[in-house]
């Protein structure tokens, strides 16, 4: 019998489109990932009406659009293109490195064309006239990459031939919490102020940003040609190893230091910041100006293990800037 190919020859592409129209056949970028969902949605329905018939009827397809959810490494080149994606507004400043500060959430987004290729059979994939839908960050005390969580969605699923600018794999190095000077640090009650160093043990964080971006399919076409978008919507997740009452306290009683219930909200804020494993000066950062952290009651347990607290973020309004405010050195001179 032959072998059956494994299924991890892969990798996915991202470009940026000159306007809705213009379909390009070039990736800016194509990453490995660490999972990929999603390609071309076309829905079968039955058709059931009172005709007396004892076996269901048949089906019709409706619209074709596309639907892509990635997770991949958090490379130092790439990372810029799918931010950008997000935020639309790349302001490149400095050299050596280059700052790329990202801005313009919930803003008008860059289209862009996503693809995908499969070694075995070589199928490629195009999808086009494509809109982000979410961001998300999230890092574990397992260490390894920082992961990047990315969705689209778009109108024109196509199998066609694309070819690539820039083939960004790990040997190239990768973003990272546990590396010197890599951080992630919280001020509980001080918002709008970037927190320079922190108490708290994190074991796991994610950070998310989602605009619900769907698929709009008309009466008189088979094909999507508008696509809509919702409110941004921010979370933020963490499980903490207990070093304070702090956050519990604010969370429930006013301030750090309360101990009669209050209606009073207490806003900090958080500065994630990783380090790259290769380029000493590369750096990514999300900071987050105000949010509310909110303490789930802590759980005993007879068995003996560590006392972790759950932590939920509410984002608010920031001071000035956006919510979320990503920052990324990286040597890409130009901006994204």
């Amino acid at each position: 019998m032959p072998v059956v190919p494994a299924a991890n020859g892969y990798v996915v592409g991202i470009h940026k489109q000159a306007d809705e129209a213009t379909v390009g056949t070039v990736a800016d970028y194509t990453v490995p990932v660490f999972s990929a969902t999603g390609g071309p949605i076309a829905e079968h329905r039955r058709i059931e009406v009172t005709d007396s018939a004892t076996i269901e009827g048949d089906t019709y397809k409706g619209p074709t659009s596309w639907a892509k959810t990635i997770e991949i490494p958090a490379l130092g080149a790439s990372l810029g293109a799918f931010l950008q994606a997000y935020w639309p507004t790349d302001t490149k400043t400095s050299s050596g490195p280059s700052i790329h500060t990202f801005s313009g959430m919930g803003g008008t987004q860059s289209w862009i064309a996503m693809y995908e290729t499969f070694t075995a059979g070589t199928l490629t994939n195009t999808f086009a006239k494509g809109l982000a839908s979410s961001f998300g960050f999230s890092a574990t005390a397992d260490g390894g990459p920082a992961r990047i969580q990315f969705s689209a969605v778009g109108q024109t699923p196509s199998i066609t031939a694309y070819t690539v600018t820039t083939a960004d794999t790990l040997t190239n190095g990768y973003f990272t919490l546990q590396a010197a000077s890599a951080a992630v640090n919280i001020d509980v009650d001080t918002a709008n102020s970037a927190p320079g160093s922190s108490t708290e043990k994190i074991q796991s964080i994610t950070l998310t940003s989602d605009r619900g971006a769907t698929p709009l399919p008309i009466v008189d076409s088979t094909t999507v040609s508008n696509i809509g978008q919702g409110k941004v919507q921010n979370s933020l997740q963490m499980t903490v190893l207990y070093s304070s009452w702090d956050a519990y306290h604010a969370s429930y009683f006013g301030s750090v230091a309360g101990t009669a219930a209050s209606a009073t909200r207490v806003d900090g804020a958080l500065l994630i910041t990783c380090k790259h494993t290769v380029q000493a000066t590369w750096e990514l950062s999300f900071y987050v100006p105000a949010v509310t952290f909110f303490v789930e009651p802590p759980q005993p347990d007879a068995g003996g293990a560590p006392l972790t607290l759950n932590v939920s973020g509410f984002i608010q309004k920031a001071g000035s800037g956006d919510h979320i405010q990503p920052v990324l050195k990286n040597s890409v001179t130009t901006a994204y």
